[in-house]
């Protein structure tokens, strides 16, 4: 265990068990707002990696066409 991991189990150890709730609904706070953070930050990447996409298509570019030739390929025709 990390000295600062040791401080902070002696913080908690000094806690009152009446406001120990509140310490858990801290703790559990951070945890989601750390995790939520993680996924701001990984959808930002993403979005800089799709942004770096941007005018790389010729004009002539065709979206729905090759959408429809993409998706015969894959699941055959339905006609």
């Amino acid at each position: 265990m990390t000295a600062l991991k040791k401080e902070a189990v002696r913080i908690i150890n000094n806690i009152e068990d009446s406001e120990m709730a509140e310490v858990v609904a801290v703790l559990r706070s951070f945890k989601v707002s750390t995790k939520k953070d993680n996924y701001i930050e990984e959808g930002l990447e993403g979005l800089a990696i799709l942004e770096d996409f941007t005018g790389t298509l010729p004009e002539s570019f065709n979206y729905e066409k090759e959408l429809e030739e993409a998706l015969e390929e894959k699941y055959g025709s339905f006609n």
